[in-house]
């Protein structure tokens, strides 16, 4: 239909009359070009991507360290492998690098509750696929969110590096507040990430820089939460109180959160 269309399209076009011969040729390499060169990529990336999904919904129940045995097998042969695929046949959607780096984080904490070698290279991968999706698409704020989220868990679980992995939160949440300076819950974001940096600084060297700017930034995420009438930028009631408490220079280690909200 669609070389047809071109052809009448041509042969109609002020009174020109080409042959059949000479006009469909080309016009049925343009469109086999169009089919084979993206059609049929982008289709079959969707594809993995919908088989990533499917797989990574079933494994996102079993909890981590525990559950069903070969968690970590099942998501790289379930998960990371269709993405990866994606990310081949679609080498320029940042949103394939994005899923890949959110699972790859998923394999460095299942590898790294094992103690195994392997977790490091799961941890290398998804900060590359980051990276990827970042110059891919340099205005959206998905991959610092996703950064600042994903250094969180690498505080987490490797707390030598606490200190290090916090303030590269915080450098991202930086970034994104940069871009969104109105955006409530990026200031609360970036002094949950400055507070846990002064938390885990044991040198103590940056602690009160680090507490100066968390509370900074908790006042400013306040005064914007009671602005704006929008309820998506409103903060959530324990935000609030993270917020409060890291003003008053008293947050808990049992409010502390796993990740970065």
């Amino acid at each position: 239909m669609l070389v047809a269309s071109l052809g009448l399209c041509i042969t109609s076009n002020r009174g020109i009359r080409l042959p059949a011969f000479v006009v469909f040729p080309p016009l049925a390499g343009i469109a086999l070009y169009f089919l084979v060169g993206v059609f049929v990529p982008l289709s079959s990336a969707y594809s993995y991507s919908q088989m990533a999904v499917r797989n990574g919904s079933n494994l996102l129940a079993i909890p981590s360290g525990r559950g069903m045995p070969g968690k970590l097998e099942r998501v790289q042969k379930g998960v990371l492998e269709p993405l990866e695929q994606a990310a081949t046949l679609e080498p320029n959607n940042p949103r394939w690098q994005l899923q890949l780096a959110n699972w790859y984080s998923v394999a460095f904490l299942e590898a790294s509750l094992k103690g195994e070698p392997m977790a490091m290279q799961f941890g290398n991968a998804c900060l590359a696929s980051l990276n990827n999706a970042a110059k891919m698409d340099r205005e959206s704020l998905e991959p610092l969110l996703a950064r600042a989220q994903i250094r969180g868990l690498f505080a987490q679980r490797n707390k030598t590096e606490a200190f290090a992995q916090w303030m590269d939160a915080a450098f991202s949440m930086e970034q994104a507040v940069i871009r969104d300076p109105h955006e409530t819950r990026h200031k609360a974001t970036l002094a949950m990430a400055l507070w846990q940096a002064n938390k885990a600084d044991s040198m103590k060297g940056a602690r009160e820089k680090c507490q100066i700017k968390s509370a900074e930034q908790a006042r400013e995420a306040l005064r914007l939460d009671k602005i704006f009438q929008s309820s998506s930028r409103h903060l959530t009631d324990r935000q609030r109180s993270q917020m409060d408490a890291i003003i008053q220079g008293k947050e808990r280690s049992e409010e502390h959160t796993s990740e970065l909200q």
